[in-house]
């Protein structure tokens, strides 16, 4: 058999209400001062206000970053990088869908590597690890907490770069399905039906091992056990909650395995699309 490797965060929280964990688990990471990158959507949001409370109860200073958008550019992450550096930041905190976690991913490895990103576009070409990052998602699709993948655009040649890198991989993860709650029926549909594709691509590839095939067929089978409900009832927990720690699920898998067609594809659809 040919040798597998299993790259996953150092910790992973699930639950509801495991988000109030954030300040607990970067001080464990020796965080001083951590830049907050968030969705715009969420930038106001009570949960955030209350994050950051514990954070300062825990002595940990910190700085909120939103400026991205859906499919994130170099741009984005060219602007939080100058934040992290101008506030003094030593750790990142994300909050939100795939877009902010992988600018956060980007934000941490751009402080410590020269630019520009398109160096790193690839497998395994980052230098140097990035500060230390809590990723904690709002949607239970992309399992972007759980992977060492980001997808950026390259403004200058209109290319959207897949960066493949252990380095590119949370030290924690926060999977609080209560932070989905909120997610629009067609938003559920989009991001529950790329989860299943992930835990799907990741099983057939051939680069699946026996360490993924049991992470990536329970992603399939609790999907579709739980996504009929969380689409019809977006208020059903127990739907809810399976579905995050499915998409976390099918992060795993195809971070340590591979996707296949499907996800090469939309890349390039995505960009020319806007897909």
């Amino acid at each position: 058999m040919t040798a597998a490797r299993f790259d996953s965060p150092q910790t992973i929280l699930t639950g509801g209400g495991s988000r109030k964990e954030a300040a607990a688990l970067l001080s464990a990471l020796h965080a001083h001062h951590s830049l907050i990158v968030v969705d715009p959507y969420f930038l106001t949001a009570d949960f955030v206000t209350e994050i950051r409370s514990n954070l300062d109860r825990n002595g940990i200073a910190n700085d909120v970053f939103g400026d991205l958008q859906p499919d994130p550019t170099d741009e984005n992450v060219r602007a939080g990088t100058n934040r992290f550096r101008e506030v003094g930041a030593d750790s990142i905190l994300a909050i939100g869908g795939g877009s902010a976690l992988d600018v956060a991913k980007m934000i941490g490895v751009a402080s410590t590597n020269a630019e520009p990103l398109s160096r790193f576009q690839g497998y395994h070409r980052i230098p140097n690890p990035g500060p230390p990052l809590v990723a904690m998602p709002t949607t239970a699709g992309t399992g972007s907490e759980a992977t060492k993948v980001a997808v950026i655009t390259d403004t200058d040649r209109n290319v959207k770069m897949m960066i493949l890198d252990a380095k590119l991989m949370p030290a924690a993860a926060i999977v609080d399905y209560e932070l989905t709650m909120s997610m629009p029926k067609p938003l559920t549909a989009h991001v529950g039906v790329d989860a299943l594709t992930h835990g799907i691509e990741a099983y057939v590839s051939r680069k699946a091992n026996p360490l993924t095939d049991p992470v990536a067929l329970s992603c399939i089978r609790t999907i579709h056990a739980n996504l009929r409900m969380a689409w019809t009832d977006p208020g059903h927990a127990p739907a809810r909650e399976a579905m995050s720690v499915a998409a976390l699920q099918g992060g795993l898998a195809f971070t340590n395995s591979s996707v296949c067609l499907v996800h090469g594809m939309s890349r390039p659809l995505g960009l020319v699309f806007r897909l």
